[in-house]
């Protein structure tokens, strides 16, 4: 068509879904009655599932995760070196992390660093909110700063997250990603696919088909 000769498409965000608890989901789709029952069986097989595939998870051996207390002890420790995590994006600097996430008085986020020999190598910064009396994980921006091992210790990474929602009451955790390293690590996580954004398109000068343009 015209539109897709004039605009260049852009690969579609995938969001993805970690369930940790199906009470809110079932009561979406069954009575409150019928939901709680079914959710007696369902919660237990849910933790069998996560404990067996977490136990498969852990960082590079010479890496340690932990939580980071604020934004301001990230910035700190945040080295000057772009990040890894997709092609074309923002430069998560110690300015736009503070911007982000310190300046923003809606953001109550939590994090979580990857360390090796003291020197931060990958970190996570996530948050939890309820929607309709259930609350709800998102992981809403993540880097690695370091080529080894980038899907072992961003899995890992990624599971911290996900545990401390789960001890904090989330019954779900959600992700937005669409560079492969992120994927490949959560898919490895229990992340599933939840849905695709519809396509879209962005026009630049001297457009190719193959070029890799990432939100």
């Amino acid at each position: 068509s015209m539109l897709r000769k004039l605009f260049h498409s852009m690969p579609a965000r995938q969001y993805y879904k970690l369930m940790l608890r199906s009470n809110g989901y079932l009561k979406k789709k069954a009575i409150a009655p019928i939901a709680k029952v079914i959710a007696l069986i369902i919660n237990p097989l849910l933790t069998c599932h996560h404990h067996f595939k977490w136990r498969q998870i852990a960082p590079a051996a010479d890496v340690t995760v932990c939580d980071i207390e604020s934004i301001d002890e990230l910035t700190r420790f945040l080295p000057e070196a772009t990040g890894l995590l997709g092609e074309i994006k923002v430069h998560r600097s110690a300015e736009y992390l503070s911007w982000r996430y310190k300046k923003n008085p809606r953001a109550n986020v939590r994090i979580v660093g990857a360390f090796k020999k003291n020197q931060l190598i990958g970190y996570v910064i996530y948050h939890l909110s309820t929607i309709d009396t259930i609350k709800i994980g998102r992981i809403v921006d993540s880097d690695i700063f370091s080529p080894e091992s980038i899907s072992k210790n961003l899995s890992a990474l990624y599971l911290h997250a996900a545990k401390c929602s789960q001890r904090l009451g989330a019954e779900q955790i959600l992700i937005t990603l669409n560079d492969n390293a992120s994927i490949e690590a959560a898919k490895h996580t229990g992340f599933i696919v939840r849905e695709t954004d519809s396509e879209l398109f962005v026009y630049y000068k001297d457009a190719k088909p193959d070029d890799p343009i990432y939100l």
